[in-house]
């Protein structure tokens, strides 16, 4: 999980990250959000696989991240993720389990 968080903080995600906060924040007045409740972590990880998967897709591949992240970072973000490694797609199930 450390490398993970390595990861988006060194990368570009975070912008990603940041942009979806400010949009939820001009909504609700809000900066800094806190996933206090598994609903929200379920939400969160919805609107996150939404905004890196393909339109219409059940996975988040290696191409979607690589618009994000390094091929190096992709390596190390891959074996976080149930199965991940093997296909080297992110189910929508693993990404919600993970958060």
């Amino acid at each position: 999980m450390k490398g993970l968080v390595n990861v988006i903080r060194t990368s570009g995600l975070s912008t990603i990250s940041n942009t979806i906060d400010q949009i939820y924040s001009e909504q609700s007045e809000q900066k800094d959000k806190v996933i206090a409740s598994e609903w929200e972590a379920k939400a969160a990880a919805y609107r996150i696989f939404m905004n890196v998967a393909k339109p219409n897709s059940k996975y988040i591949d290696e191409d979607d991240l690589m618009r994000f992240l390094s091929k190096e970072e992709v390596d190390n973000v891959l074996p976080l993720f149930e199965g991940a490694v093997e296909t080297g797609k992110i189910k929508k199930s693993s990404l919600r389990n993970w958060v």
